[in-house]
């Protein structure tokens, strides 16, 4: 155990509520306490207007959590697992979380200017209302995945595999799909400004417009 807030590997649990007041902090600068964390296995925590800045949740684990107001910046989420675990309204300039595993993830209202998803796997996935400046999913395993009533500056899916994607009322400055492999990945409702890789189309569905669009760009 950790605290209160680590689950029992065994199987007990305990279910929890985290917020600003009641964070533990590990020194100058740390948000909620990394070395708590990191590696951690969590079950039915809601974190509630947090700071996880600088933290550092490498290989930690989260089942049937919550975050609500979070705040992100530079923290490591490098290979976590998330499972049935839902993002609101979270805020970080810089997020790291390459080689995670997302399975039943919502991640909605949500501002994020960096986001390394590099050789992530995303499973029923849905991202809703968000702000996204570069999306790095690059090597990335992706299926069942909506985007909706987004704005993504620069969504990278180079030498990923996507499957059973669709975008809905989003736009995309620059899509880069350079070795990317496409199935049923509808983008039909999205905004594309720029892509690269033309090729890497192949397994997408766009509409005539789109179509025209890229015939004379």
């Amino acid at each position: 155990y950790v605290g209160d807030l680590l689950i029992d590997r065994r199987g007990g649990k305990h279910r929890t509520d985290i917020d600003a007041a009641t964070a533990p902090a590990t020194g100058e600068g740390a948000g909620s306490g990394s070395a708590m964390f990191l590696g951690a296995v969590l079950d039915g925590v809601r974190f509630d207007g947090i700071d996880l800045s600088g933290d550092d949740l490498t290989g930690s684990s989260f089942l049937e959590c919550e975050f609500a107001d979070l705040r992100a910046h530079e923290t490591q989420l490098r290979a976590t697992t998330l499972t049935d675990v839902v993002f609101r309204r979270l805020d970080a300039p810089a997020l790291s979380a390459a080689r995670s595993r997302w399975r039943d993830v919502e991640l909605s209202e949500s501002r994020i200017g960096s986001l390394d998803l590099a050789g992530a796997t995303w499973q029923s996935v849905l991202i809703r209302g968000c702000k996204l400046g570069f999306v790095n999913l690059r090597g990335a395993d992706i299926g069942n995945v909506v985007v909706e009533h987004c704005t993504i500056d620069e969504l990278d899916l180079g030498a990923a595999t996507a499957a059973r994607v669709t975008f809905i009322g989003t736009r995309i400055g620059t899509l880069d799909l350079s070795g990317a492999r496409l199935s049923a990945v509808d983008l039909r409702g999205a905004d594309l400004h720029r892509i690269t890789n033309l090729p890497g189309l192949a397994g997408s569905t766009m509409d005539d417009a789109q179509v025209q669009a890229l015939a004379t760009s």
